[in-house]
């Protein structure tokens, strides 16, 4: 199991995520009265009493969207739109650019700390190791599609931006 200090901690480092918190431990009762939520969404298989639980939502009035995750990770990338080209080259004086490239294929609060310690040293550009180079570094398929890695990390605060490389080798850095 996954420390809640962590889970929380790489929740906060979401792009999309205004503000994190544990759970309370007094149950969801205590979370919806906190949080005051318009709209809670859970992920269908993590709910073990919906009709529990949508009662709950009702009473802190709020509504519950059960939603599905999707299994076929190839199938789920292929929906992921293509990133748009690579930036022109930055003007003078925009400060420092820093670059970084890895694989990313289960990313951790260790990549996301290493994300924000970069990122305080200038804009942050991170280069994602394609399918068939980490199948030739590591001799495994990786277990999330490049597309879908690359959803992950450019959703992280801390980067700017994010690519798929289309190099090859340890020193991968090619756009």
């Amino acid at each position: 199991d996954i420390p809640v200090e962590e889970r929380v901690f790489t929740c906060q480092n979401v792009r999309f995520v205004d503000e994190a918190a544990a759970g309370a431990a007094d149950g969801v009762e205590a979370d919806l009265a906190r949080w005051k939520p318009a709209v809670l969404l859970m992920l269908a298989e993590e709910v073990l009493d919906a009709a529990a639980l949508r009662a709950a939502c009702e009473r802190a009035g709020a509504s519950l969207e059960l939603l599905t995750a999707p299994h076929d990770n190839a199938a789920y990338a292929a929906t992921i739109p293509a990133a748009p080209q690579l930036r022109a080259p930055r003007p003078d004086g925009s400060g420092p650019v820093v670059f970084v490239s890895g694989c990313y294929d289960l990313l951790h609060s260790g990549h996301i700390a290493f994300f924000n310690e970069a990122a305080s040293l200038g804009g942050l550009y991170v280069s994602i190791g394609n399918d068939a180079n980490i199948l030739r570094l590591k001799h495994h398929s990786p277990m999330f599609p490049e597309l879908e890695r690359l959803r992950v990390v450019a959703a992280i605060k801390s980067v700017k931006e994010a690519r798929v490389c289309s190099g090859s080798g340890m020193l991968d850095f090619e756009a």
